[in-house]
């Protein structure tokens, strides 16, 4: 298999347990029959309750396989059609919406926050705060905080909730000086390209996104999920209750490795000039 044909092992999803043991990690065989074992052994060895993941070569998934257990108690198998939240993965959507809007011509990305949330007043200690692009909230280098760590859970606010969270702190740096990543900025995002577009975001993505690269299990934490979803568990092995957090645009899609595997591929394709669908 030539390196540069792999577009992307998607994305062994570690539900459990952080690997046990110390020193080098052993490396992944470069053989796709090899690839399976592999993974399964390193399931097995860490400890982690469950990992899929698929592979894509040259634009199609040549493999894709489950280990372990989506639901230990109930000895429900982990596949690729399990769903599980892909955290900070959520952010290549919401970078991927800023560009077709920019491409549209619907914003600007180049353009101060402001022009789209103009409610957007965080304090500041000098800067210049139309220096808060939506580019720089894309690039990590806007200088607002990591997050608010308030009002964190789906159930106590929603992500248009962080503009006014964030009025009431400050720019941590001078936008475009530092990089710092900010979950809080990908919400302020997904807000702005809401109110650009007219669409709520978590819509947005599944009319602009999802549907058109038929990716059927990929949701939000609200939705249905007819293909299973995985349960969380928590260093000691037992379940834990998942935290639903208010930050979607930051990390609130859940999605399988076959799905993702399909949003990869369309990915590399977009950035080798084909045509989305």
């Amino acid at each position: 298999m030539k390196a540069n044909s792999v577009a992307v092992l998607l994305a062994a999803f570690w539900l459990a347990l952080p690997f046990a043991g110390q020193g080098a990690e052993p490396s992944p065989p470069t053989d796709i029959a090899a690839l399976g074992q592999w993974l399964g052994q390193r399931q097995q060895d860490s400890g982690v309750v469950g990992v899929s993941a698929a592979l894509v070569v040259d634009g199609k998934v040549v493999w894709k396989q489950g280990f372990g257990y989506a639901d230990k108690n109930a000895g429900i198998a982990m596949t690729p059609a399990t769903q599980v939240g892909v955290g900070s993965v959520t952010k290549t959507f919401t970078a991927l919406a800023a560009m077709q809007l920019q491409e549209q011509g619907v914003v600007d990305i180049g353009q101060p926050l402001s022009r789209y949330l103009p409610e957007f007043r965080i304090r500041t200690h000098g800067e210049d705060r139309d220096q808060v692009t939506l580019r720089r909230l894309i690039t990590h280098t806007s200088g607002v905080p990591t997050d608010v760590f308030r009002d964190m859970q789906s159930d106590q606010a929603r992500y248009t909730d962080v503009v006014k969270l964030l009025n009431r702190t400050a720019l941590a740096h001078s936008p475009g000086t530092v990089g710092l990543y900010s979950n809080a900025g990908y919400n302020l995002l997904g807000h702005a390209l809401a109110q650009a577009s007219g669409v709520d975001y978590p819509d947005y993505l599944k009319q602009r996104i999802f549907a058109p690269l038929g990716m059927k299990n990929t949701a939000f934490a609200g939705d249905p999920h007819p293909a299973g979803r995985s349960k969380a568990y928590g260093p000691d092995g037992a379940e834990a209750a998942v935290f639903e957090l208010r930050d979607i645009a930051s990390g609130g899609i859940y999605s399988t490795a076959e799905d993702l595997a399909v949003y990869a591929a369309g990915l590399v394709g977009a950035y080798h000039g084909q045509p989305s669908p």
